[in-house]
């Protein structure tokens, strides 16, 4: 399983009202998350101090999918298919149902 938690943070450096607003929806979330069962599909807003949401939490299964190149490749060179990216080898051990991926 995953737990992802988004947040939308401006493309600015973060200011230290932005770095208390991310900190109070972690510490919000973290003493939250006993209310949930811990199930694929859970998730829900997540919210500033006046109450505007600015992510989402949830909760998925299945393999961790590739991280993309940090680089994009230049014109002309080779790129690497999507298959070329392996699942890894205990994703189908842990769950051999999903071993081909989400539904």
């Amino acid at each position: 399983m995953r737990f992802t938690f988004e947040v939308e943070l401006d493309d600015a450096t973060p200011d230290p009202t932005m770095l208390d607003e991310l900190g109070r929806a972690l510490r919000y979330w973290a003493g939250n998350l006993k209310h949930y069962p811990l199930t694929d599909g859970q998730h829900d807003a997540i919210r500033d101090s006046s109450y505007t949401e600015v992510g989402e939490w949830r909760i998925t299964r299945g393999p961790v999918p590739a991280s993309p190149p940090d680089d994009a490749p230049s014109p002309g060179a080779s790129s690497h298919p999507a298959s070329s990216h392996p699942v890894p080898s205990h994703a189908a051990d842990d769950h051999p149902s999903e071993a081909s991926g989400p539904s």
